[in-house]
């Protein structure tokens, strides 16, 4: 098997997080790296290796046959059907029956933009719960658009206590708080119950 592509995209990555480092706590940046290195085979599909890195997302061979179908227009009613249904699933899944979800087609860092374009005034202040590289990059896109960002960062490998959440919360007030449900680059999951 040639995996020329395989160590392309880890050479790349790698080279990525060396050049966050300068905006990046060293453990942060670490776990990043490190966690570019991790491949192994896929079982169900032994036929290309299993890239185990915080971003691309892998996907079954039903994803990957879809997506290799002519382009479909917004305006084809196969489309216009599909999307609905999105929407009505959509609906469940925030446990709603009239209010209208968006269904945006982006990274998770559009995400960030659009929080922060349309729920931060310059100057307003917001809540971060950093639990590694992503959680910083959203501080980060917070303080582009003008915020006045708190960062509450945990240690690699942990989360925050509940302690911690409200002290912050009681020195002062915050217009919104973030977290990153899971942050990939240190795998630590945000207990937002």
């Amino acid at each position: 098997m040639n995996n020329r592509p395989v160590q392309t995209l880890l050479k790349n990555s790698i080279v990525a997080s060396s050049r966050l480092s300068s905006t990046r706590s060293p453990s942060v940046t670490k776990a990043f790296a490190t966690s570019t290195l991790i491949t192994r085979k896929m079982s169900s599909n032994n036929s290309r290796p299993l890239c185990l890195i915080p971003g691309p997302v892998e996907m079954s061979s039903t994803v990957l046959q879809a997506h290799s179908t002519p382009a479909t227009a917004h305006t084809d009613p196969k489309f216009v059907e599909a999307f609905g249904q999105v929407i009505e699933m959509l609906r469940e899944v925030v446990q709603t029956k009239t209010a209208q979800p968006f269904v945006i087609a982006g990274s998770g860092t559009l995400g960030w933009d659009q929080t922060a374009a349309n729920l931060v005034e310059a100057g307003e202040n917001v809540l971060v719960l950093s639990n590694g590289y992503f959680g910083e990059g959203l501080a980060d896109c917070m303080e582009t658009y003008g915020a006045a960002v708190t960062r509450l960062r945990a240690e690699p490998g942990n989360r925050q206590s509940l302690e911690e959440v409200a002290q912050a919360l009681q020195a002062k007030k915050y217009k919104i708080v973030t977290v990153s449900q899971v942050d990939t680059s240190t795998g630590v999951l945000g207990d937002v119950k």
